[in-house]
């Protein structure tokens, strides 16, 4: 294994500002753009009334859809029961089912968990086509420490994944149960029958979702290679969906408004959707796989922020020396890529900035607007500390030493102990559990913003007896 520039366990933001030739007073300018780019995700409400203009009519959704406060239970209650509430009236789920599909979860990684535990097959065996004794680029991307000879090899990256199959199993459930059904249900003062939207898409992102649930289980547990192509595959099919889904529904909306016929609206704004996700995760398939073939992943992390500095072994390598990798060659990484990459939450948040006022006319749920601001920038920013970004997680490194220092002495409680601190305190771990909840909430509110088109479209065709296909 080659050894970098930087140092691991070292911060390395400073290492990327001083190779970086943009003037130190550009690059202070970045950052407090940046900086200030995450005061409307912190604030989305006071944000949307005070500069966007909204006003009370934009932020009705949960008022109309939720029970009056209880005054006898706690803010934090209050909020945990209007988050499950609002949960199963957008997905139109009972809380019976959300019980199995959270039953089911659960058996599924203990299930894993018993055989870490009872298998006397150390190290397990896994299938030797899937090639993980090959650590390389795990260990460059990912600082949990590793239990080598386990079927759970990082508990924290590998467990964490629970709400990502949790959630795959309540859009499949949902959809499966749309499209088989329908669901008459009342909307503003009458009763509008609706087949609730994005049935095929909702089911595609179930399947990308669920795909990913099992990749990065897979990837994060043994590390085989090809779960790792499988993983970043579906991940991002999974972040691109939602602003897809959004932007879809904006165009269900406006042509509704300009008096389109119901079933044609609905026709032309799921077909866009379907046809733009399909469209992304074919091609994203395709460019992954061929990276897979020829080896992209074998030998480094080439997307490490540590390997892609400019005076980095990797970076000055020609292009012609790299046998793995054809005519790819390591791009040097600059410090405003680096600020770009950090405000993907910010980035997330503008198709409903652009078009919650201007076109749906309501925010959507507020509470799940706020969730999804608050779990991705958690995730997302400590995330950033995560070996492959900008590393410095002293916590999880006082970890490792704890759990070396253990194993030397002999001592398995204190092994076990720090194992486990070091898999809450890991930065991919915090990552899979906050975005996780983003998710939930996200894929919550784009159903919110969803049924506020329904409403606003049932109380101007009252007398409207056609089921609505979004």
């Amino acid at each position: 294994m080659h050894h970098p520039t930087a140092e691991q366990w070292k911060f390395i933001l400073p290492e990327v500002s001083r190779q970086d030739p943009t003037p130190l007073l550009l690059q202070s300018i970045y950052l407090i753009l940046s900086i200030a780019a995450y005061i409307p995700i912190l604030f989305p409400i006071s944000f949307s009334i005070h500069v966007l203009g909204y006003d009370e009519s934009h932020l009705s959704f949960d008022k109309n859809h939720l029970p009056p406060a209880d005054p006898n239970i706690s803010s934090l209650q209050q909020f945990t029961s209007n988050f499950f509430t609002l949960l199963r009236r957008t997905t139109g789920l009972s809380s019976t089912t959300l019980s199995i599909c959270v039953a089911l979860t659960m058996g599924f990684y203990a299930i894993l968990l018993w055989l870490d535990i009872t298998t006397d097959r150390r190290p397990f065996p896994w299938p030797k086509s899937w090639h993980t004794e090959n650590n390389i680029c795990y260990d460059e991307m990912f600082g949990e420490p590793s239990r080598k000879d386990r079927v759970i090899r990082r508990l924290g990256n590998t467990l964490s994944n629970f709400f990502y199959l949790f959630l795959s199993l309540v859009v499949l459930t949902s959809t499966v149960a749309s499209s088989a059904l329908g669901r008459g249900e009342a909307v503003g003062d009458s009763n509008f029958p609706i087949l609730t939207g994005f049935v095929i898409s909702d089911a595609i992102f179930g399947g990308m979702l669920f795909t990913l649930s099992l990749a990065s289980t897979t990837w994060h547990g043994c590390n085989a290679l090809w779960s790792h192509v499988v993983d970043l595959w579906s991940m991002e099919a999974v972040i691109l969906y939602f602003p897809i889904r959004i932007v879809s529904s904006a165009i269900f909306s406006m042509l509704l408004k300009w008096n389109y016929d119901l079933s044609i609206s609905s026709l032309i704004s799921t077909t866009v959707c379907i046809a733009v996700y399909l469209t992304h995760i074919v091609i994203n398939g395709k460019r992954f796989y061929s990276e897979h073939k020829m080896g992209f992943w074998r030998e480094m992390c080439p997307v490490s922020v540590r390997i892609r500095l400019p005076n980095s072994p990797r970076v000055l390598r020609k292009e012609k020396d790299d046998k793995y990798r054809g005519n790819y060659y390591i791009k040097p990484i600059g410090i405003l890529e680096v600020y770009l990459f950090a405000l993907m939450p910010v980035f997330q948040n503008v198709p409903s900035w652009a078009l919650s006022r201007s076109v749906f006319h309501s925010i959507g749920s507020v509470c799940m607007v706020r969730v999804v601001n608050t779990t991705l920038t958690v995730g997302w920013i400590y995330r950033l500390l995560e070996r492959w970004a900008l590393d410095g997680c002293r916590l999880l490194h006082f970890c490792e030493k704890k759990i070396r220092a253990a194993e030397r002495d002999g001592g398995v409680l204190g092994s076990s102990f720090w194992t486990v601190v070091a898999a809450v305190v890991s930065p991919t771990a915090a990552l899979h559990f906050w975005t996780g909840i983003t998710l939930i909430a996200g894929y919550c509110h784009a159903r919110s913003l969803e049924i506020s088109v329904l409403m606003e479209t049932a109380n101007q065709r009252a007398d409207s007896s056609e089921f609505i296909y979004v």
